[in-house]
């Protein structure tokens, strides 16, 4: 275990390059510590983003003057460390004495998955979400009650998905207490429990009526409803062919013998109907379901201690090699795309760590150069509409109008659009409210342009006359400008 968590030091020495969602929050962060308030675009109240304290610690690591990428990276393998030591402990607290021994080999399945591996290091909060979750179920197993509280808190203020984690610790302890003492009403330790969790709420929810003026993260209205449940089941589908599938009966067998695996069975299945009703997410490698992983690891580690306590070394090795299989399958399995979109292909774990470790961290040049090009603009440039908004944002300094909704309200409230490929996250446009706003550049494909995929946004904009009437196609930038500026000369 020890050479677990020194080889994913060593592999975290050098920054890698993170995803371009990781820069919207970084916008949020940069703004909130230079004391413009907790937004993308200065003035612009809208909650574009999903994870409150993982911005917040950026943004004291910017106000002390810390690059934010090197920050997120190094705040990511602290995550990284705690979420393998909270799968060593959540282990423990299932196995029998005699085989806690095994407990060692946890981190070691969590450390070889692809989910961990492509996310902990991407410059989101994904790790520090799912060791939240890990060490609160490690706790409550481990009669820790304050301790459950305080990772629960965190889990709701890093996602707010938490609330699944919420309702899991809660509803395990009063199962708990109907099986022990068959009283129905819930005692006073389970009403502070689930108090302490509904006051964090309460607060957030009152933050975000007062300053946003809404009740929930403005993305939810731009990523979740209008999907099919089929693309839930299919994001399940990919996580398990990832190399999942092998655990899933290991699972299935400790979850009906072992008590303690309780609240992860109650929180598995809650994430599970979770990622069906919000459709998944467009990325690959199973953002949404890491914290399974050390869930469905520990659960087969404890069948095997279970057939091996009963003599039964055949069923031991037959679990054993299921689980060995696991990491392997990751290392060499095959790759895969997310609803058959091969522009978000990825490789498994040996490719990409071959692909990203080591090495600098090496901004996306393309952008910095189409940044340049729009800075040179005359006059300047006061508003750029455009798709992928993280780096564009960050890097410019110069307000962005996301027309996938993330960061506006009235594209994320509009409703949804089914002309062109539809992905999660990625359904919503409103061309008219683009181009009322008037923005100097668009950067979109050009018209007719045969490339994959072409999203309704895109239809939208390459449909309204608004375009051709107000906006000519520059080469250098790659996108639309206003007609406004001069042609560039030959």
């Amino acid at each position: 275990m020890a050479a677990c968590l020194l080889l994913f030091v060593y592999e975290s020495r050098l920054i890698t390059e993170q995803v371009d969602d990781a820069y919207i929050t970084y916008q949020y962060s940069k703004n909130l510590a230079e004391g413009n308030g907790y937004v993308f675009n200065v003035g612009e109240r809208v909650e574009g983003i999903t994870n409150p304290l993982w911005a917040v610690s950026l943004a004291v690591g910017i106000y002390l003057g810390c690059q934010v990428e090197s920050f997120s990276h190094y705040l990511g393998v602290l995550t990284g460390i705690g979420l393998l030591l909270a799968s060593y402990w959540y282990a423990l607290t299932l196995l029998p004495r005699q085989y806690r021994f095994l407990a060692c080999f946890v981190p070691l399945i969590v450390y070889a998955s692809n989910p961990f591996i492509n996310w902990v290091l991407s410059g989101l909060e994904t790790g520090l979400f799912t060791a939240c979750i890990i060490a609160a179920l490690a706790a409550q197993n481990s009669k820790r009650t304050e301790l459950c509280m305080f990772f629960g808190v965190l889990a709701l203020l890093a996602r707010p998905d938490g609330v699944l984690l919420a309702a899991a610790l809660v509803l395990t302890q009063y199962i708990e207490q109907l099986r022990s003492t068959r009283q129905r009403l819930p005692s006073r330790e389970i009403l502070v429990h689930g108090g302490v969790y509904f006051i964090t709420l309460l607060v957030l929810t009152l933050f975000r009526v007062v300053y946003f003026n809404d009740v929930v993260p403005n993305t939810f209205y731009a990523k979740v409803g209008g999907l099919p449940l089929s693309y839930g089941f299919r994001y399940i589908w990919y996580f398990l062919r990832d190399g999942a599938i092998f655990l899933v009966i290991p699972f299935a067998v400790a979850a009906i013998y072992c008590r303690a695996l309780l609240n992860g069975v109650i929180f598995s299945v809650l994430l599970l109907l979770y990622v069906v009703f919000v459709g998944g997410d467009v990325f690959s490698n199973s953002r949404f379901l890491l914290p399974l992983i050390p869930i469905l690891s520990a659960g087969s580690l404890f069948s095997i201690s279970y057939l091996l306590g009963r003599h039964q070394r055949t069923s031991a090795a037959l679990v054993i090699l299921a689980v060995a299989m696991m990491p392997l399958w990751s290392l060499n399995g095959p790759t895969w795309s997310v609803f058959g979109a091969n522009w978000v292909n990825q490789g498994g774990w040996s490719a990409k760590r071959m692909a990203a470790y080591p090495k600098s961290f090496s901004p996306d040049e393309s952008v910095k150069a189409k940044i340049a090009k729009i800075r040179q603009m005359d006059p300047p440039v006061q508003l750029i509409a455009s798709i992928g908004i993280g780096r564009l944002r960050y890097w410019s300094e110069i307000p962005v109008l996301d027309m996938l909704g993330l960061t506006n309200k009235i594209i994320a409230k509009h409703p949804q659009d089914v002309d062109g490929v539809v992905l999660a996250g990625h359904f919503r446009s409103n061309a008219d409210y683009v181009l009322s706003r008037r923005p100097d550049v668009i950067l979109i494909q050009r018209k007719g342009s045969v490339f994959y995929p072409i999203l309704p946004v895109h239809n939208g904009l390459w449909s309204h006359p608004g375009l051709d009437a107000d906006y000519r196609w520059d080469n250098e930038i790659g996108g639309y400008v206003r007609k406004s500026y001069p042609q560039p000369a030959i």
